[in-house]
């Protein structure tokens, strides 16, 4: 069994992970536009954001927190 590749995150990435969670009120990213659709299934993969609870729902995670503090 082949283990799973981790993404190379861009500026872009962490861009669109920054304006998404800017626009959720609480912190929990529920709709993104099919733009950032992308962009976030690379900051998923990289561990940067994990399950909210309810399906379809996404909050960062400590490595997201990390992430977009050292892109500051």
């Amino acid at each position: 069994m082949s283990e799973k590749k981790i993404p190379k995150l861009t500026h872009t990435n962490l861009f669109a992970l920054a304006q998404c969670i800017a626009a959720a009120p609480d912190g929990v990213i529920e709709k993104v536009a099919s733009t950032d659709v992308p962009h976030l299934r690379r900051c998923i993969d990289a561990g940067l954001l994990e399950s909210a609870g309810k399906r379809g729902t996404w909050k960062l995670s400590a490595a997201g927190v990390e992430a977009l503090k050292a892109r500051s």
